[in-house]
């Protein structure tokens, strides 16, 4: 447009130079109706640019509504996961307690049980081991009781078999006394002499000879013997009753040749079995309680 107006300037200037003046109106008319154009296009061109300024103002305010609504739409999102969060907290505490809850329930049941079952079991073991203890002993009471009927009938003692234990070292009971000064001194109290016996039959039967010494005061000997059935076994005594001696007439000791018999059924029923047989006792020197007025028992007691 510009160009075109300078274009028609010059064409009007020279127009008029050379006398042609109605073509110069024309060209006057025509410059200025292309100066109205040029005008209306200023115009257009400055609304135009008006416009694309609100356009980019209008673009620049939508950017920013836009960031806006993705920034509060970012905001709603976490509020309503947080409020989504905060809403199911609650449940998930109270299903934590719940299962918490069940788990104490589940370990105090199994607690439960389990003392239960350890008082089944120890209750199931006192009575096994009662139920043991009831069965040895019975079957112990069983050893002990003679049947009849099952019994075998016992043999002639010239018939039945015989063993002897024999004692090779004397087995000496000093009797204690006393000096002027309270010195303690030992006397020669009883001696049981070499070679005691200890004999006994398969029925049961058992003799036992011995030679003893006592001194001048009456003696009372209380003999034990430990009969030992071997590795494995329990030794179990065999007691004699209290063998009284009286006092010596004379001022030296004494010999008694003794003999005790008896019965036992643990001899016959061990018959085979016995491998060894110790003995042990105590002497009992005095009159005791046996003389008549007095309050005090001499029992001076030496093993």
């Amino acid at each position: 447009v510009e160009a075109t107006y300078a274009q028609a300037n010059r064409l009007a200037a020279q127009a008029k130079q050379y006398g042609q003046a109605g073509q110069a109106s024309e060209a006057f008319y025509s410059v200025r109706n292309l100066r109205n154009v040029r005008d209306s296009i200023r115009n257009a061109v400055a609304q135009i640019k008006a416009h694309s300024e609100n356009v980019r103002q209008h673009r620049d305010e939508t950017r920013q509504l836009h960031e806006q609504t993705t920034a509060l739409q970012a905001t709603a999102s976490a509020a309503a996961q947080a409020r989504t969060q905060a809403m199911a907290r609650p449940q998930h505490i109270a299903i934590c307690e719940a299962l918490e809850l069940e788990a104490l329930q589940q370990e105090r049941k199994l607690a439960s049980e389990a003392a239960e079952l350890r008082t089944q079991i120890t209750q199931e073991a006192l009575a096994l081991a009662k139920a043991q203890t009831v069965s040895e002993r019975e079957a112990e009471l069983a050893a002990n009781v003679d049947v009849v009927n099952l019994a075998p009938p016992p043999k002639p003692p010239e018939q039945a078999l015989r063993r002897s234990f024999y004692f090779a070292a004397p087995a000496h009971f000093p009797l204690r006394g006393f000096g002027p000064r309270g010195d303690v001194y030992d006397l020669h109290g009883a001696l049981i002499y070499e070679d005691m016996e200890f004999a006994f039959n398969e029925n049961g039967d058992y003799e036992i000879t011995f030679r003893v010494g006592t001194p001048a005061v009456p003696t009372t000997l209380k003999l034990q013997f430990i009969v030992d059935c071997g590795e494995g076994t329990t030794p179990f005594p065999l007691t004699l009753e209290p063998l009284y001696f009286p006092a010596a007439t004379v001022e030296h000791r004494e010999i008694h040749p003794a003999v005790v018999r008896g019965h036992s059924e643990i001899l016959r029923r061990r018959f085979t079995e016995i491998a060894d047989v110790r003995r042990d006792g105590t002497a009992q020197f005095g009159f005791g309680l046996r003389v008549l007025g007095r309050t005090e028992d001499y029992q001076p007691v030496a093993r």
